[in-house]
């Protein structure tokens, strides 16, 4: 999968000469790899909060406890973490 991201990289940074075509493709990647990565952990959010409900009458007690927000927070945070380690770790400044 790396190696995938970095002939991807490759081809875009020897396709974009100036400066502001490639801002524009990185914003590009950065929005479209959000976006299937959102739907991923939409994905399995919800199975896994779905599957919280049938402890029964201890749901209840989890629900009010707010454990249901608790765990969306942490894998939110986690995967935001892994995202920018991976994705976010390439980026420079650019200085004039």
């Amino acid at each position: 999968m790396r190696a995938f991201f970095a002939s991807l990289a490759t081809f875009f940074a020897n396709n974009n000469r100036s400066w502001i075509a490639q801002i524009l493709t990185g914003a590009g990647l950065g929005l479209a790899s959000m976006a299937a990565f959102g739907v991923f952990l939409d994905y399995y959010k919800n199975l896994a909060l779905s599957n919280l409900g049938n402890l029964g009458a201890v749901a209840g007690l989890l629900g009010i406890g707010g454990v249901d927000k608790s765990i969306s927070i942490v894998l939110g945070a986690y995967f935001a973490s892994l995202y920018i380690k991976q994705f976010a770790a390439g980026l420079r400044v650019i200085k004039k």
